[in-house]
């Protein structure tokens, strides 16, 4: 009686493993959704998800310009006595680090600044792409998606002026780079190229933004104004005055004289228009 009973536990010990072990099997047991990183086709979906790809555009392009300090010759102190820029730290100055900032041998070492602006372009280029098949699929309020996309051009624009004011002639794209072959011999495109996509660019975004953003730490169409009216003062001066290192690039006071009429328009609308001052 007492085997009979120990046989007994066995057997339901054996069936309870059995029930156990068929309810944990799943067929798509290797086929989970990534619990660690989002798939691109289960990104988009949202205004949401446009705003999220856009703060990360925001995360690329600031470290690119918040140390321009050193470029204006005010950061001797702080060179000297602080640790602003850390070596492999891309939020705490690396784009910065080893470059020359001295009068001699000036704008040597800016590697990293280049690599990081093209990262921050290629980023650009991400949302805007995504965000303009989020309208052609019918995704989302077109003009809140037209305002994401005012400020990623925005960004694009901010950063190829800066490649332009610091290389000249520079390799131009605005699709998704996805592997290093895919750019590595680009050729440069003539500044003269870059700057009017950089204005069409700022012009989208001067017809998109609201005169008033709905986040202070966003741009209106004020800042893209101003951003548009920088480009041709630049533009201007440096068709009046020449750029002797850039080679081919030739001054015409025509064009000068075009430029600073435009920039002036601009900044004249940022004082008038929008009770800024």
């Amino acid at each position: 009686m007492k085997k009979q009973l120990m046989n007994s536990k066995y057997v339901m010990i054996c069936l309870l493993a059995a029930v156990t072990l068929f309810q944990s099997c799943r067929k798509d047991l290797l086929k989970q959704t990534p619990t660690v990183d989002l798939a691109a086709d289960a990104f988009w979906k949202t205004e949401a998800d446009a705003q999220f790809a856009l703060n990360g555009l925001y995360a690329a392009v600031r470290p690119c310009f918040d140390r321009d300090y050193y470029m204006d010759g005010h950061g001797e102190y702080t060179r000297a006595r602080g640790g602003s820029m850390l070596d492999g730290n891309f939020r705490n100055g690396d784009a910065y680090f080893s470059a020359n900032f001295n009068p001699t041998g000036y704008a040597g070492n800016w590697d990293r600044m280049y690599r990081y602006l093209y990262g921050a372009v290629n980023r650009a280029n991400y949302v805007v792409a995504n965000v303009n098949k989020m309208k052609a699929d019918g995704i989302g309020n077109p003009a809140t998606l037209d305002i994401i996309l005012g400020e990623a051009l925005m960004l694009r624009g901010l950063s190829y002026f800066k490649l332009i004011s610091m290389w000249g002639d520079v390799p131009y794209f605005t699709f998704v780079v996805a592997a290093n072959s895919e750019v590595s011999g680009l050729a440069r495109t003539p500044i003269t190229q870059v700057k009017d996509s950089i204005l069409a660019d700022l012009s989208f975004a001067v017809d998109k933004l609201p005169a008033k953003p709905a986040q202070n730490d966003r741009p209106g169409k004020p800042a893209a104004l101003g951003l548009r009216g920088k480009v041709n003062l630049y533009w201007g001066s440096w068709k009046k005055n020449g750029w002797p290192e850039l080679e081919g690039f030739t001054p015409s006071a025509s064009e000068a004289t075009t430029a600073f009429t435009a920039a002036a328009a601009d900044f004249r609308s940022v004082i008038n228009d929008f009770g800024l001052t």
